[in-house]
This record gives structure tokens, C-alpha cells and sequence, in this order.
């Protein structure tokens, strides 16, 4: 016959004969197929924790990394199905090598996004008011409203305000949380001015008699 020492993926014709010893011959024919039915293997790059890009709630342009991969033959294309941006929180990314034959294997890559950007807070304008009528401090004042921002979501706005602003300078601070817990403050100055005029009674009016011989009294 005319069978290889070795036989690669394919498929081979192997003729037999057979000689009696009156020089009689016959053949056939024997097919060998060589599939490959091994699956290719693959190592995903490693896990990565990216930011989000300034000013917007996603990341984009990662630089993913190189998976390791290895099949018995021939490998036939290497590729993922990442689609950025990449959003906040956790996205997979998951990539497939097919090796010459059709056989597949797949590894998972996470790519976890993060918000460390800060939010911005302006504080409302600085205030100037009176003290209550008759005390030496208020209450009740009108602080105005903040203005905030965030690339991703606000949590949380609160002040310190005092429920009474005595007499003088009261710095009130202002904070913003956001959703991944960065935060900002800024401070509202509120002066309390006591313009409230102090009052006088007189004693009552009086009269008296010049003293005994003179033209005074005393």
C-alpha cells in the first residue's frame, strides 16, 4: 500500500494490492480522514479598573491587552465584541479565537468603570441681614440655592446652617455628594448687622424754687 508515515488534516486515498502467486492482481481503496476536533485555547488579557472620561459617566479608548491563545494546528482569527463606551460600573468584554477548522473557545474580561471626578458646587451669594426686632440675633433667613454639577448623578446637597445666626459673621458650608461618593464643599459668609436704634425715656420733668436769697437753685 501507499500509507504515510504521518498524515495532516485532510483526507487520503490509500490503494491496496495483493498479488497471488500466479500473478494474479487486485486493489482497493482505503480513505483516511484527519479531522480536527481539538478545541483552540484562550487567556484573556487581565481584569482592568479604568475612570470615567472627564466630564461625561463613561470611559472610552481602553486599552484592553492581548489575550494568550494556542490550538494544536492553525489559528484563524482572534477578536471581542467590545463595544465603548464602556459604561459606569461592571462591563464584559468577551473574546473568541477560532482556530483553522471552525473550533471555538471563548474567556470572559471584565472592565469595571469608576467615577472619581469630583462634583462642583457654587454657593449662594453672600448674605447681609438684621437682627430680629428686639434680640440680638435671627432667624429664618433666605440662604438661596447652591448650583451643582456631576459627570455622573448628584446624591446628596446639604448645608451646616445654624437654626440662629447670632450677631457678626456666620460662615455657612455647603456640600455635594455624588452618586460614587466624591464630594465638594464651598461657604456662604451671613453677616448679622444690629441696625435697630436703642431706645430713652427721660426721667420725668421737674421744677424747683430758687434758693433763699439767690437766683439759683442747686
Amino acid at each position: 500500500n501507499d500509507a504515510l508515515l504521518e498524515y495532516t488534516v485532510g483526507t487520503y486515498i490509500i490503494t491496496w494490492n495483493v498479488d497471488d502467486s500466479s500473478g494474479n492482481t487486485a486493489e482497493c481503496q482505503q480513505m483516511i480522514s484527519i479531522e480536527d476536533n481539538e478545541l483552540p485555547t484562550i487567556i484573556c488579557p487581565q481584569d482592568l479598573t479604568v475612570a470615567t472620561d472627564i466630564g461625561i459617566c463613561s470611559a472610552s479608548q481602553v486599552a484592553l491587552g492581548d489575550p494568550i491563545y494556542t490550538d494544536n494546528c492553525e489559528i484563524d482569527s482572534v477578536d471581542n465584541n467590545s463595544n465603548e463606551p464602556y459604561n459606569l460600573g461592571i462591563n464584559s468584554v468577551t473574546w473568541t479565537v477560532v482556530d483553522l477548522y471552525g473550533n471555538s473557545s471563548d474567556c470572559e474580561q471584565s472592565i469595571e468603570v469608576i467615577d472619581v471626578e469630583l462634583p462642583t458646587i457654587q454657593c449662594p451669594s453672600d448674605v447681609t441681614v438684621d437682627t430680629d426686632t428686639g434680640i440680638c440675633s435671627t432667624t429664618n433667613i433666605d440662604l438661596g440655592a447652591e448650583s451643582t454639577s456631576d459627570n455622573c448623578s448628584i446624591s446628596w446637597i446639604n448645608n451646616n446652617a445654624p437654626l440662629e445666626y447670632i450677631l457678626g459673621e456666620t460662615i455657612v458650608e455647603w456640600i455635594v455628594i455624588d452618586g460614587s461618593g466624591n464630594s465638594a464643599t464651598c461657604n456662604q459668609v451671613v453677616v448679622v448687622a444690629d441696625n435697630e436704634l436703642p431706645t430713652i425715656v427721660c426721667p420725668i420733668d421737674l421744677t424747683f424754687d430758687a434758693q433763699l436769697d439767690q437766683c439759683y437753685a442747686s
